[in-house]
């Protein structure tokens, strides 16, 4: 009797563990999805630099079609 307590009791340690496992997991997948949530952020920002950049740069006739 004893003895099975005790399997029981390693069983439900185990079952704990393999939860906790599952947990971590699903940090890690949300930490890769914040990863790349933050990739394409920056690569709107660049996109959005860039282009203001450009068009600091142009002249002003180039800037809009009124003449």
């Amino acid at each position: 009797m004893k003895a099975e307590g005790a399997e029981g009791a390693e069983g439900a340690g185990g079952a704990e563990g393999a939860e906790g496992a599952e947990g971590a997991e699903g940090a890690e997948g949300a930490e890769g999805a914040e990863g790349d949530r933050e990739k394409n952020l920056l690569h709107s920002f660049s996109w959005v630099t860039a282009l203001r950049l450009a068009s600091e740069t142009l002249p002003n006739s180039q800037k809009t079609n009124d003449k």
